[in-house]
């Protein structure tokens, strides 16, 4: 058998593939640490963010074309809202997020409305909505809800 020289590109092919190696074992370890960590911790993985901000807006904005829709009729955007499945779990309904209390004009048009949160997680933020024309605070802190409803009540006083 002849003998045949050492090639260069042989060295730079071993020096490559030792380095390849390297990297495919460390690769490995990391993956499988990781693994093992995310087996052993106990809380979720996944927890859903919540912001009370955008899911309140979420509704208003779902209230808002349901009055558009119904020409503000109360009992019809009413009715409308509690069939409106949620955003966030299509199997729910917003009326078992969010509870929704409408004021009414003379004309018995909706005039405002207050968004407030049912669910534990948005009850935990501390804010509700409302919407009240000439108003641009809609989303305020659960500590104002008395009187802002009580400032409703004297604006919009319910006939019987």
């Amino acid at each position: 058998m002849p003998w045949c020289p050492w090639r260069w590109r042989w060295t730079i092919g071993l020096y490559a593939a030792v380095w390849l190696l390297f990297v495919i074992a460390i690769g490995a370890t990391g993956v499988f640490r990781h693994a093992t960590w995310l087996m052993d911790y106990p809380q979720p993985w996944y927890q859903e963010r919540l912001s009370s901000y955008s899911e309140i807006r979420m509704i208003d904005v779902e209230l808002e074309e349901l009055l558009l829709e119904n020409n503000q009729d109360v009992l019809s955007t009413r009715k409308g809202f509690l069939s409106k499945r949620s955003n966030r779990h299509q199997q729910t309904l917003m009326a078992d997020e969010f509870d929704v209390i409408f004021y009414v004009d003379r004309r018995n048009k909706v005039a405002a409305y207050v968004i407030i949160p049912r669910s534990p997680q948005f009850v935990a933020n501390g804010k509700f909505g409302v919407s009240i024309p000439g108003s641009d605070d809609w989303v305020r802190p659960i500590s104002e809800l008395q009187r802002t409803l009580a400032d409703l009540d004297t604006t919009y006083p319910q006939r019987n």
